[in-house]
């Protein structure tokens, strides 16, 4: 398995704005506790994973990436987000 080069800032900048907007959009909509456990379970396993926390194919940090309801792995080992999301807004 070749692994990919390295991503440069600009790359990471562009994928993070890309999926900030999306989560913003969609009202910041974030995975219940046990999808949010999975998706971290299934990156600290994976092989692009980089320093224990950023994902090596688009740059993100797991930790908060693996949160988001709106966010797919850019190599589709999260399973699709299905179900009530939980909205920090309603939090407040």
């Amino acid at each position: 398995m070749e692994m990919p080069k390295r991503l440069s800032i600009f790359r990471m900048l562009t994928d993070f704005k890309k999926e900030l907007v999306k989560y913003a959009k969609q009202g910041a909509p974030n995975v219940n506790e046990n999808e949010y456990k999975d998706r971290l379970q299934i990156c600290n396993k994976c092989p692009h994973l980089k320093n224990a926390y950023r994902c090596g194919l688009c740059g993100c940090v797991v930790e908060e990436k693996a949160k988001w309801a709106t966010a797919d792995c850019p190599d589709n080992k999260w399973k699709k987000h299905e179900g009530k999301s939980h909205n920090p807004k309603d939090s407040q």
